[in-house]
Order: structure tokens, then C-alpha cells, then sequence
């Protein structure tokens, strides 16, 4: 019996239903055969993709083992090369996979010591290529990286702002916060830089807003100002929460003290004195102190913080001059007079802290990286 009727074929002519079957087939081999063909065309550039990653997990393990050519080797690579054998790390095209943290840690250093010698030869832009292929390696990590990754971008940072490259570093931490966005180390960098655009020094107006007749650019200052300093309260604060570093509880006492908040600065800074063994980090809390009794008035404080600075440092210089100045002026002219000759004493190699205060010096820079490659090259 059959089941459907047919109507006769007409010779050379598709029926409905052929039609649709035909399209349909068509559909599907354009569908199909597309990526295929796509495969095909591309199926060079995989197999030199995977080459590639074979060859730089090889120049990694080279690295490890204390092989400095590779760094040469590297830099030899095109941009578009390495950043695609770097950023197919751990992906379905990778042999390797998965990489330890460990390898991870190494191929971030190994990228780093690329960035440091286009720094040496200015070339800037391949520099910040290689510093963001270490952070993709340090981000693949993840939180087994995560106490190495705050030392290293504290260190990358510090670097940059030894060699006075403020936004660089900026841009630095900026990375940083956005891989490790609450580690008090990152949180107190960034604050201090945000301080450091708050100081008057620093909170210089655009070139087009001078104008001897206007006051616009003490109004640019201002407000330039006051924004920095809230950024500044807001990480520092966020830092010290979380840890009882000194410096960073050093740095937002000295915010608390620019926004005028005298009483919370002088338990902050007081904390420091307390807590801390270093003679530096001592010296300035007991300056900051002696600056906020000196704003306020209270010239019998100010005088014992400045004497208690120069008794904890001695070889300074501006915690005498601020004592002399204020001895002066409450009329202890002999005092003051003595203050002086002391600083003045031949033979006494000067320090003053407050020139690292925020660009501390390139051989402090330069050791902090030395070991950040000591402990992660390995």
C-alpha cells in the first residue's frame, strides 16, 4: 500500500521538495566546508604558533637555569610574534599546558629582563610591551602568584620612580591594582604617588592656564590638589587597614596632616615613633609632629618634636633648620644661633630623609629588583 501519493515528474524540472532538500544541502556544505577552508589557510600560521610555544617555554627553561643569551634571543622576536605565543600560554594549542607558577613566575622575569634593556637603550615602546607580557604571565598565576606579583609590580613602580618616570609607574600600579586590586603593598604605592601630586612642589597648572592677571591657575592648584589628597587618604587608608607597615601609616599621617585633620595625624605619626625601630622612618614622623604643633601654635611642642628629631638623626638637615627658625621666632636667638653652628659642624656626612621620601635613590631601586629576580628566577 503506499502510504504517499506522488505526482509524475516533469523531465529537467525540481520540485518543491527537491528544491528545499538542495538548498539545504547547500546550506550545510557552505556551512561546513567554510571553516575548513578557513582551517586550511591557517593551519601555517597554527603550526608556527605552536613551534612557537614549544621554543619559548624551551628559552624559559634556558632562563631558569641561568642562560642570559635567551634575553637576546627574545628581543630578536616581532611584536606580533611573541605576543602571540605569550598570550596562547596554557590554551588548547599549547603543549606545554599547564605551566606551573613557578615557570609562570620565570617567563614573567625572563620578559622583564627584555623591558630592563630597552629601558637602558630608550627604546619605550617595546620596553612597555615586555612589561605587559610579564603581567599576563603573572596573571595566569593567579593567587599562587599573588604575594610574588605585589613585590614585583612595588618593585617595577619604585624603579620608574627612581629614574623620576612618575606616570610610568603610575601605569605601572594601574596593572597592578586591577590583578591584585586589595594587597596593601599596591594600595600604599599608589597613595604615596597620589600624595606625591598633591605636594605643592609638584601641583604645577597647565602651561595654558598661567597668566600673571588671572587666578585661574591658583584655582587649577587648588582643586588639582584636593583631588590628589582624597585619592591619597582613600588608598592609604586602605593600606594601613590592612597592614601595621610603618611607612604606610608614615605616608597617611602626613595626608591627615595636609588635610588639616591635626588630630588624627598626630595619633598616626605618634603610632610611628612608637612602633618603629628605623631612625629615619622616626626622624620624619617626629618632623610631621613637629610641623603640626608649629601650624597649631603650640611652639613649646613643635620645639621638643624638632629636638627629638635631631637627637634620632642626627646627620639631617631639615628638622634643625625648622627648630632654629622657630627658636628665632619665639626669641631664643642664642639657641637658634647654636642650632645652626651644630648643623654647620665640619666633618659630618649629611642624610636627609626627606630626599627618598618619594624618589628614593637607584641603587635602593636597583637592589629591590635584583632580588625580586634572585627569589623568582629560580
Amino acid at each position: 500500500m503506499r502510504l504517499w501519493y506522488s505526482a509524475p515528474r516533469q523531465p529537467g524540472r525540481l520540485t518543491t521538495s527537491m528544491r528545499a532538500t538542495l538548498i539545504t544541502a547547500l546550506l550545510v556544505h557552505v556551512i561546513v566546508a567554510s571553516p575548513a577552508s578557513a582551517q586550511r589557510q591557517k593551519r601555517p600560521e597554527l603550526i608556527q604558533l605552536v613551534g612557537d610555544l614549544k621554543h619559548y617555554q624551551g628559552m624559559v627553561a634556558a632562563y631558569r637555569e641561568g642562560n642570559d643569551d635567551v634575553v637576546a634571543e627574545l628581543l630578536g622576536w616581532d611584536q606580533a610574534r611573541l605576543e602571540s605565543a605569550v598570550r596562547a600560554i596554557n590554551s588548547v594549542l599549547d603543549p606545554n599546558r599547564p605551566w606551573s607558577p613557578e615557570f609562570l613566575r620565570s617567563g614573567a622575569l625572563l620578559q622583564t629582563a627584555a623591558m630592563l634593556q630597552c629601558l637602558e637603550t630608550g627604546a619605550d615602546d617595546r620596553m612597555l610591551v615586555h612589561f605587559g607580557l610579564a603581567a599576563d604571565q603573572l596573571r595566569q598565576g593567579s593567587t599562587a602568584l599573588a604575594p610574588f606579583a605585589a613585590k614585583y609590580y612595588y618593585a617595577i613602580s619604585r624603579l620608574f620612580r627612581s629614574l623620576n618616570s612618575i606616570q610610568t609607574a603610575e601605569s605601572v600600579l594601574d596593572v597592578a591594582r586591577r590583578a591584585i586590586p586589595s594587597d596593601p603593598l599596591i594600595l600604599y604605592d599608589s597613595g604615596t604617588i597620589e600624595e606625591l601630586y598633591a605636594t605643592g612642589w609638584y601641583s604645577e597648572p597647565p602651561r595654558s592656564a598661567r597668566s600673571a592677571r588671572d587666578t585661574e591657575p591658583l584655582r587649577w592648584i587648588i582643586k588639582k590638589r584636593s583631588e590628589h589628597l582624597a585619592h591619597a587618604h582613600d588608598l592609604l587608608q586602605q593600606s594601613v587597614a590592612g597592614t601595621r607597615d610603618a611607612l604606610a601609616r608614615l605616608h597617611f599621617g602626613r595626608v591627615l596632616m595636609m588635610q588639616l585633620s591635626d588630630r588624627e595625624a598626630l595619633e598616626i605619626l605618634t603610632s610611628v615613633v612608637r612602633d618603629t625601630a628605623d631612625r629615619a622612618t622616626k626622624y620624619l614622623a617626629l618632623s610631621f609632629i613637629g610641623g603640626v604643633h608649629e601650624r597649631a601654635g603650640r611652639a613649646a611642642d613643635a620645639i621638643s618634636a624638632y629636638r627629638a628629631a635631631v637627637d634620632c638623626f642626627p646627620q639631617g638637615q631639615a628638622a634643625y633648620v625648622a627648630l632654629s627658625e622657630l627658636l628665632q621666632a619665639s626669641g631664643q636667638v642664642d639657641d637658634a644661633r647654636a642650632v645652626l653652628r651644630e648643623l654647620l659642624k665640619p666633618g659630618v656626612e649629611r642624610h636627609e630623609p626627606l630626599s627618598w621620601y618619594f624618589l628614593e635613590p637607584r641603587f635602593v631601586a636597583r637592589e629591590r629588583i635584583d632580588a625580586i629576580f634572585a627569589d623568582g628566577r629560580r
